[in-house]
């Protein structure tokens, strides 16, 4: 983007900025991106002191700002922006990788929440996975013992490795084995396609296969649809550019012949193991949340439950869009798809019709907030609360 004017709508000092982001994260606040889509992998701390975001509106075309980075996850970013930012906008985020090269990543707005006068916390969905540790994470090192501790047998889900190498198959069949990762195998793209909509976590796509066309073959994939991970296996000695194959569309390279820890590390990259939370959006630990953790989450969401209760009563429309946002990061943090589904559409009708034109989606979300915090609610009717039992673990999603 040379030629690009980049403006800086943030207009915070340092010193300002510093004292705004260690705000967000002692009140555990989380902008990621929400809906109808729940982040599947880890959210990794991200401080690159800046980024830039071009948003492609097809009326106006293209214009680029300054953002600051927060968290990264193989699916999504989220990151403070001066401004407002619709929902379901284009945009391509360009974030520095660890060795200093500008990598273009595209993707579309999920979710804009306000923060304080302009800034406002917005979450982007990437249209294809990425490889978070290609980035200069907050901890880096905190990252590498998170996924070298990853029990492989916590990896549940579907892969499909495409390759007319026999020993590269076998090597990764051996591989994928000790987890519980249910593999097929095909040796051209055309039996890979027709596989698509069985829609597979992971797809190992040996660069042999396509030879020369390998960046059109990838493209080809991301236009059918296919948002998993795609996993390049390349020669030690191949000449392959990844930036080029991760501009293609591609999630990561793998060398070949592929190494074990090599292939773990990058599945649990992009799986997150059974039995985990993913952390808050903001939270500089790397590890998914413990029990306790996710018995607080709870707890905070029956407590959002009883704030919403209060502002509906006192018919304070500002109140009751800031607790449905409370809601949603709650349920983002636990992984509860269905929850972060309901807030959307309560922020969106509350805004239309006011309170009294979202009381039916209100009264859903208040339900659904009870059975995840084992409380039964109605806002709206002002359902008395039951003492509720020790909180259980939802899945993440």
């Amino acid at each position: 983007m040379p030629n690009e004017k980049i403006v800086d709508l943030i207009r915070l000092s340092d010193r300002e900025l510093t004292q705004l982001l260690e705000r967000l994260d002692s009140s555990q606040h989380s902008g990621g991106a929400g809906g109808k889509f729940v982040r599947k992998g880890i959210r990794w701390s991200l401080r690159q002191q800046r980024a830039v975001v071009t948003v492609i509106d097809e009326t106006s075309g293209k214009s680029s700002a300054v953002v600051i980075p927060r968290n990264l996850s193989t699916q999504g970013i989220g990151f403070l922006y001066g401004g407002y930012l619709y929902k379901d906008q284009r945009c391509v985020t360009t974030l520095r990788s660890r060795e200093g090269e500008p990598r273009c990543i595209p993707g579309v707005i999920l979710r804009c929440s306000h923060i304080k006068g302009r800034i406002h916390e917005v979450g982007v969905r990437f249209d294809h996975p990425i490889a978070p540790s290609d980035f200069l994470l907050q901890d880096p090192t905190q990252q590498e013992e998170y996924l070298d501790s990853v029990d492989p047998s916590r990896l549940n889900g579907t892969a499909v490795i495409v390759s007319q190498d026999k020993k590269l198959t076998a090597a990764l069949m051996k591989i994928l084995g000790e987890t519980r990762i249910r593999a097929t195998t095909t040796g051209d793209l055309s039996r890979l396609r027709k596989s698509l909509h069985h829609n597979p976590d992971v797809i190992f796509l040996d660069a042999s296969v396509v030879k020369q066309e390998w960046e059109q073959a990838m493209r080809s994939l991301r236009s059918e649809g296919y948002d998993g991970a795609i996993l390049h296996l390349v020669p030690k000695d191949g000449k392959l550019p990844e930036t080029r194959i991760i501009l293609a569309g591609g999630s990561e390279v793998i060398n070949s012949p592929p190494e074990k820890r090599e292939v773990l590390r990058s599945l649990a990259q992009h799986i997150l193991p059974d039995g985990s939370f993913s952390p808050l959006a903001d939270n500089t630990s790397a590890a998914p949340c413990d029990e306790a953790e996710a018995a607080e989450a709870i707890k905070r969401l029956s407590e959002s439950v009883h704030e919403l209760r209060k502002s509906i009563t006192e018919n304070d429309i500002i109140s009751v869009i800031h607790t449905v946002e409370d809601i949603a990061a709650q349920a983002e943090q636990l992984g509860i798809a269905i929850i972060e589904t309901l807030t959307e559409e309560c922020i969106e009708q509350l805004r239309i019709n006011g309170i009294a034109g979202a009381k039916q989606s209100l009264n859903q979300l208040a339900t659904k907030c009870g059975e995840a915090g084992s409380e039964p609610a109605d806002p709206a009717d002002g359902t008395t609360p039951q003492p509720a039992p020790s909180a259980s673990q939802p899945a993440a999603q």
